[in-house]
Order: structure tokens, then C-alpha cells, then sequence
């Protein structure tokens, strides 16, 4: 990919290319802090959360609201696509949700209810329709691993803070905690 995207505070998301230069500025009147954002398979659509309102905006990469607004009660704090774009996933300080984009309004399940999400991440799989994937959350002293029906796998790995980012990257789940680990 050649173009990166940022978040701000100040309620704005900004796609730029490698060399630094702005491509495009997601703004909606509505949106507080942005406070994350995920690129769709086919870097064609972008996600961003936020915590006001308390849900995930999608753009297209030049910058144009579209879809429905996928909504939390409490600030939401990552969000991913699946990897062949036709499902979106949403942590929130409320919880967990599982969108299906083909639908119109997106259908969500509910994962996880009442328990803050604060990282997520999709392992990298194949952009065909229909074809299998895995994606892991982090919250207060828990990783779960889960697929992409929203099924989580047994035995969810413990730790001792809140886990606040992480990548699959080469086989493996590397994360990062509030504590610097």
C-alpha cells in the first residue's frame, strides 16, 4: 500500500501518501476524538472509531462519509475489516460487535457486552468471499482469539493489564499493554 492514515483528537483522520503528502481529510461535524482507524483489504474503504459519537464512521479514500454509521454505546476504541472487506469488527469501551457490511443497514451481533475492548486485529487471510478468518481481541487482562462468525476460541490468554494494541504479524500475535510491556 502507498498511503497511511492517522487520528486525531481534534475529531479528524487524515490519509496521507508515503512521502508525507495529504491525500485526504475525514471530518464529520459530528465526531469527537477519532481514536482508531483500519484500511479495508482492497484499500478502498477506511473505518474509523470515535468516542462521540460513540461509533464507527466508513469513508471512502478520498474522504466521502459512506455507509451506515455503526454505533456503540460507549466510545469505541479499534475497529478492523475482515479481510475480504464484508465484515467489520468494533471494540468499545461496551463491548464487542461483529458487522455484516452486505446488508443495508449492517447487521451487528453482539460478542462481548459490558466489558471494555480496547485492541484488535485481524490475521491476515485471504480476501476471497466466504473464505475463513481469525481475529483477536485485547481488554483488562485478557486476549481472546476468535472467528470470523464471532466464535471465540477456548482458553483466552490472561495478562496482567489492559492490552492496548496489536498486530498478527508472521505467525505470531504480538501486543502491547498501558504498563510497556
Amino acid at each position: 500500500a502507498s498511503e497511511l492514515a492517522t487520528t486525531s483528537s481534534d475529531g479528524t483522520a487524515r490519509v496521507w501518501d508515503v512521502d508525507g503528502r495529504p491525500l485526504a481529510k475525514l471530518k464529520d461535524d459530528q465526531q469527537g476524538s477519532v481514536t482508531s482507524i483500519a484500511f479495508s483489504g482492497d484499500c478502498q474503504r477506511i473505518l474509523t472509531g470515535s468516542n462521540e459519537p460513540a461509533a464507527a464512521l466508513m469513508w471512502d479514500v478520498a474522504g466521502n462519509r459512506i455507509g451506515n454509521t455503526l454505533k456503540h454505546g460507549n466510545s469505541v476504541r479499534a475497529v478492523a475489516f475482515s479481510p475480504d472487506g464484508r465484515f467489520a469488527v468494533t471494540g468499545a469501551l461496551d463491548g464487542l460487535k461483529l458487522w455484516d457490511l452486505r446488508l443495508q443497514p449492517p447487521a451487528s451481533k453482539t460478542l462481548v457486552q459490558n466489558d471494555e475492548v480496547y485492541a484488535l486485529t485481524v490475521a491476515p487471510g485471504s480476501t476471497d468471499a466466504g473464505e475463513p478468518w481469525t481475529f483477536a481481541t485485547g481488554s483488562y487482562r485478557t486476549i481472546q482469539i476468535w472467528d470470523g462468525t464471532g466464535t471465540p476460541r477456548p482458553n483466552p490468554f490472561k495478562h496482567k493489564s489492559i492490552v492496548t494494541s496489536m498486530v498478527f504479524a508472521g505467525g505470531f500475535l504480538v501486543y502491547a499493554d498501558d504498563q510497556g510491556n
